[in-house]
C-alpha cells in the first residue's frame, strides 16, 4: 500500500495493487471501508472505499493533516457511518511521522 502527501497540497492519495490486497480484502457484503481522521479525540470522517474487483484500490482523500492526529480505516454500512461503530482494521499515527 502507497500512501503519498505533500507538506503544501491538502490531501492524500491511497493506492494498493491487487498484489497487496490481503491488507484489506474486499469488505462483507453491504459493508464498505471508512476513512477516519482522528484529531485529538474527535473522528472526522473521510470518504468510504472498497477495493476493485481485481483488489486494486486508488483514492484521494481530501483531509488537513496538518491537524489529523491519526488515521484510522473500520468496516462501515454501505450507506457510511458519522461516527466509528467498529474496532479499526488499520491505523496510522501521523503525530510520529
Amino acid at each position: 500500500m502507497t500512501i503519498s502527501a505533500s507538506r503544501r497540497a491538502r490531501g492524500i492519495f491511497l493506492s494498493m495493487s491487487h498484489a497487496l490486497s490481503f491488507l484489506l480484502p474486499a469488505p462483507p457484503a453491504g459493508q464498505v471501508y471508512e476513512v477516519w481522521m482522528i484529531e485529538g479525540e474527535t473522528p472526522i470522517p473521510g470518504p468510504c472505499l472498497s477495493p476493485a474487483a481485481d483488489g486494486s484500490l486508488v483514492a484521494f482523500i481530501d483531509a488537513e493533516l496538518a491537524t489529523t492526529d491519526v488515521m484510522a480505516v473500520t468496516v462501515e454500512p454501505e450507506t457510511c457511518s458519522t461516527a466509528p461503530t467498529t474496532t479499526p482494521v488499520f491505523v496510522a499515527d501521523l503525530t510520529t511521522a
